[in-house]
């Protein structure tokens, strides 16, 4: 998908008001009360928020609707790290952003949310009695100087091998700004593109001080994805 599919300036969906059943074109959804104080086009600053419009809606989303990558496909297995303690780690991919689900091998189950180093949890992994195992295993993503990884704790000391049953994360978003393609936008379940639009705008207005209206924008994104949410669940 291409930018202008999802916000082609002149035609696409956006919205002036979050209140208003109007749809308007994404610029005219930016009033520009003194322009020469921006040193951009407003369509620059529309794609420089994408990224950080995604992470949001990858906050706000369940996992399940957002596209995802396997982490270790037989094609190209990543590497596993043991120690002698029954831990280990594994280097993660440059476009991780997030887990969605890892079970290692010998775990009852698998772990769905992450700890780092700054959780309180994180220092009783180092504890034999305390740390997870695989009744209540756990993961942390921690950053090196090479890049993040994620540490599993943890199998039985006794496993001569570790190998990772499955795994799979929700990757970073990247914007080729010159032709503006992007895999991820083409995977997207397409009930979340109204969504990420509004994500888009409320941060655009902001950036042109519209405060309040770009929390209504906001505020108008999270309710659309709850309909989402709740369409699902009556379903199951």
């Amino acid at each position: 998908m291409k930018l202008q599919e999802l916000t082609p300036y002149g035609s696409g969906l956006a919205v002036l008001d979050p209140d208003s059943s109007v749809i308007t074109p994404l610029t005219d959804g930016l009033v520009v009360l003194d322009p020469e104080r921006y040193d951009k086009p407003v369509e620059i600053y529309i794609k420089e928020s994408i990224s950080e419009a995604y992470d949001l809606l990858i906050e706000l989303s369940p996992g399940d609707l957002l596209p995802s990558k396997e982490l270790s496909p037989e094609d190209a297995p990543i590497d596993i790290v043991k120690n002698q303690d029954g831990s280990g780690y594994i280097k993660l991919p440059e476009d991780f952003h997030s887990l969605k689900l890892f079970k290692m091998r010998g775990w009852e189950r698998p772990v769905s949310k992450i700890i780092t180093s700054d959780s309180p949890a994180y220092m009783n992994q180092f504890n034999p009695y305390l740390r997870g195992g695989v009744s209540s295993p756990v993961c942390a993503v921690i950053k090196t100087s090479e890049g993040k990884k994620l540490e599993y704790y943890s199998l039985p000391k006794t496993y001569r091998e570790h190998k990772i049953d499955f795994g799979y994360y929700i990757p970073k978003l990247t914007i080729d700004m010159d032709n503006e393609n992007s895999q991820i936008l083409e995977d997207i379940d397409s009930r979340l593109i109204p969504v990420f639009i509004y994500l888009i705008v409320s941060i655009v207005q902001l950036i042109y001080e519209q405060s309040e209206l770009s929390d209504k924008t906001k505020q108008a994104a999270i309710e659309k994805l709850q309909l989402i949410k709740i369409a699902d669940n009556e379903r199951i």
